[in-house]
Order: structure tokens, then C-alpha cells, then sequence
């Protein structure tokens, strides 16, 4: 009944399966002996999706994410594609960043993670391309993506940073905030 069904996974990042747990796993507060454990049971389940089902989830970008849970479903049959890609054309991404003059993007956490796929580095790439100009506002921004935002020169913001439990707390706020803040010192963005 579902061998006609055309399972799409949109990925969220490229992070390869095995990968997944020492890429993500610290950020959700596991201990090195804890990534190194999900590691192992990583790569016994690829070695189960090969034997059992002839796919080598080990060889697929993307197959690391939500845990490895895309590489599951790309064992299955399902076909991994970028999230991105997927949204951005469903939506008119392409047309819509022509149409603007300042692009409002973010996350939860800036990190190196942020560019691997992730919607926020699609958006800066995207925008950057297109000589617009960027806001990134972020609940947090660790130290190597404050280099990178600016490194590319792209205006960003950590809203813990500038407003500390506020920014759990009345999270629209602070970001309305910190875009109101941004308009005031970029007058030519408005």
C-alpha cells in the first residue's frame, strides 16, 4: 500500500549520519562519554540500515538530521532533500528576497552548525548573493559565528546577550526591540 508513496525528508542541515551525535549532541547538553556512546549506536545502525536494507546512510548529506532520524527514513526509502531548497520554492523565497530591502533572519543558537544548512545560513548565503542587506537575531551567538557574521559583515544580535532573562521571557519583545534598534543605527535600510 505505501510502495507508491513518495516519502520526502526535508533536511534541515548536511550533517552526515554518524556525525550527528558529536555535532549535536554537546549542544543538548551531553557529556563527551555521552556523545561517545550515541556515536557507537550510530554507527551499529548503519551497519543494521546496510545489512538489512542495502542503503549506506553513512554516504548521505543530511542523513544526521533530527538525531539520524533522516538517515532512518532514508534506510527506509525515503528521499532526503535539503529544507531549505524545499520551503524556499514552496514559498517564493527567491522572488519575495528580490522584492525586500533588508532581510530579518535567526535562530534559537548561532553556531557553526547555523551554516550547514540550517534556514539562518541558507538566508545570509541567499541574501548575500542578492546584495541585500541582513539582520540575524538569535537567542544566542557563540564566539566562532560572531566571527563569521562578521567575517561576511552582517549585522546581528544575541538577545540573551543585550537582554538577558528577557529574552525567555518576552521573547517578540526584545526581538522587536532589537529590529527597532537596528533601523535606528542602519537609517538606510528603512
Amino acid at each position: 500500500m505505501l510502495r507508491d508513496v513518495d516519502f520526502v525528508v526535508a533536511c534541515d542541515v548536511r550533517t552526515m549520519f554518524v556525525d550527528a551525535a558529536e555535532t549535536f549532541a554537546p549542544q543538548k547538553g551531553a557529556t563527551d562519554q555521552q556523545v561517545r556512546f550515541l556515536t557507537a549506536r550510530l554507527e551499529g545502525a548503519a551497519d543494521h540500515y546496510l545489512a538489512r536494507f542495502g542503503v549506506d546512510v553513512r554516504a548521505l548529506s543530511g542523513s544526521g538530521a533530527a538525531g539520524g532520524l533522516a538517515g532512518g527514513l532514508a534506510a527506509l526509502g525515503a528521499r532526503l532533500v535539503p529544507g531549505f531548497d524545499l520551503v524556499a520554492n514552496e514559498v517564493g523565497f527567491a522572488a519575495a528576497l528580490a522584492d525586500c530591502d533588508l532581510v530579518i533572519t535567526g535562530e534559537g543558537r548561532l553556531d557553526a552548525t547555523s551554516f550547514a544548512g540550517k534556514v539562518v545560513g541558507e538566508v545570509v548565503q541567499s541574501a548575500g548573493a542578492d546584495e541585500k542587506p541582513v539582520v540575524v537575531i538569535c537567542g544566542e551567538i557563540d564566539s566562532d559565528a560572531h566571527s563569521t557574521m562578521e567575517r561576511l559583515g552582517v549585522s546581528h544580535m544575541g538577545l540573551r546577550e543585550r537582554f538577558g532573562d528577557l529574552a525567555v521571557s518576552r521573547t517578540t519583545e526584545c526581538i522587536a526591540r532589537s529590529v527597532a534598534l537596528h533601523m535606528r543605527d542602519q537609517p538606510d535600510q528603512r
